[in-house]
């Protein structure tokens, strides 16, 4: 049979200005030989992705890796008997490296003597039952994602209300209030028991495990979900509406986001530039000071859903429409071609944050059954503060933390709301700007029904979505 092609390049270094176009120049190239699989590796990789794409290869046939270990194991992995393997790059590229490590890995496969009958079958086996290579296209895999998550929590929420209500897991209603409110009093709450279970499981079955963007939002959503856990839970045991002391809670965030943003500054590649919507040619370079930025952004998206959970659905609406929206954004900074035209930043892995968003949305469709005015559980801390905070996480990866403010300004004006309110009362020694805060208590007490509440902030969440991805193509 006729023999297939792997190509894997590093960068090549001095070349001076025609760095850029010699490498897309070297994809291009490669691409006429019409590899199987075309592996781009360094600095300089983009470019060379780019000329091969402009080649005529098929967007996924392009890959582009971010270290030496995961190119030789990628390379072994597609690596069949009839496999030739071109490897090319600068001496300080580190190729031989990767031919060493490719070597030595199908010569150890080759002395062992269990596996071989297995991978030949599995081999076959993709080969001869072509309706599975849909499962390969992040688009198929996210709408997969967002129906597992919906069926979850509709099969499993009346389950979970009438255990959270056996266990006497309810609502504990401020005294100073709403006086409308205390016909809440009792109604189970955390429902985020619901939503993290379904997202999560959703992402383990349709996102790509080899991709650490996928675990860092993972863990992100089991951090924060485990402190609006103990949040829940102490107000649970004390009967009051009173939890973990706010500076505890806000250590406990701080500490969580510390660690996302150290993970993504040491990790090799990322860029700490700043991606400032409608200026294309402006990128600045923040350097560490990008750490503290992405722990104020997921601390502060985490506190602002967390402001916004007070009426029946008025935060999941939201939610879910935000994160439709970065479904898209994350889908398009994964997608080297389509982030170029659009001139976007290009985040390779980040198109698997769409997996993860689509679970979002039809994890928050589904709880939306069940938390429709009139609400039969509450989302709690345990949901409010993850999903705000992979929210801030999401918008930092596919470089969008400034279209964020727009995407979220419903929780942005929420929480402006309430620092507004408490600094204009100490500063003017009691008095108030609007009647009650966050400010969806404040139309509330002007004498809005809670359903007008809740479906006009949803229209404006919707708005601000559009908006948001209109900004695509203002650059």
């Amino acid at each position: 049979p006729e023999s297939e092609i792997i190509i894997g390049l590093g960068e090549m270094m001095e070349l001076g200005e025609e760095t850029h176009s010699a490498h897309r120049e070297a994809g291009r190239m490669a691409a006429s030989l019409k590899p199987v699989l075309f592996l781009a590796l360094g600095a300089h990789g983009p470019a060379m992705v780019q000329g091969a794409l402009e080649g005529g290869l098929e967007e996924d046939r392009v890959l582009l890796m971010r270290s030496h270990k995961e190119l030789a194991q990628r390379i072994i992995e597609s690596t069949g008997r009839q496999t030739i393997v071109f490897l090319k790059g600068s001496r300080m590229a580190g190729m031989d490296r990767v031919a060493r490590q490719i070597t030595d890995r199908l010569k150890s496969a080759a002395a062992a003597p269990t596996g071989k009958e297995e991978t030949e079958l599995i081999y076959l086996f993709h080969g001869d039952v072509s309706w599975l290579n849909v499962f390969r296209y992040i688009t198929f895999r996210t709408l997969l994602s967002a129906l597992t998550a919906l069926a979850v929590c509709l099969l499993f929420g009346g389950p979970v209300i009438r255990r959270l209500r056996a266990m006497q897991v309810g609502q504990h209603v401020r005294d100073d209030g709403p006086p409308n409110h205390k016909d809440k009093e009792g109604t189970p709450t955390m429902g985020g028991c619901l939503i993290i279970p379904a997202v999560t499981a959703s992402t383990l079955c349709w996102a790509d495990p080899f991709n650490p963007y996928v675990w860092l939002v993972l863990f992100v959503c089991m951090a924060y979900g485990a402190i609006g856990f103990m949040d829940d839970y102490l107000k649970t045991v004390r009967r009051t509406s009173k939890g973990l002391s706010a500076s505890a809670k806000f250590l406990l965030q701080v500490g969580a986001a510390l660690i996302v943003a150290w993970i993504l500054y040491a990790y090799p590649g990322y860029d700490t530039r700043l991606n400032l919507p409608f200026l294309k040619t402006v990128s600045p370079d923040l350097g560490w000071w990008y750490i503290p930025m992405v722990v104020f952004i997921i601390t502060g998206a985490s506190n602002a859903v967390n402001l916004t959970d007070g009426l029946d659905g008025l935060a999941i609406g939201p939610v879910t429409v935000a994160f439709g929206t970065y479904l898209v954004f994350t889908y398009l900074s994964g997608h080297v071609r389509l982030a170029n035209y659009l001139q976007i930043p290009s985040v390779p892995g980040a198109g698997e944050m769409a997996v993860f968003c689509g679970a979002v949305v039809g994890a928050g469709l589904g709880f939306l059954w069940y938390n429709a005015f009139p609400a039969e559980v509450f989302m709690g801390d345990v949901g409010s503060l993850p999903l705000g905070a992979v929210l801030g996480t999401v918008a930092v990866i596919t470089k969008q933390e400034i279209v964020l403010a727009l995407v979220g300004g419903l929780f942005v004006f929420e929480a402006l709301s309430v620092i507004f309110q408490v600094a204009y009362f100490k500063i003017t020694g009691g008095q108030r700007i609007f009647r009650m805060a966050p400010i969806h208590h404040h139309f509330e007490l002007k004498g809005w029904p809670e359903p007008k509440v809740i479906v006009r902030f949803w229209i404006i969440a919707i708005i601000l979505a559009l908006l948001s991805i209109s900004t695509l193509k203002l650059r």
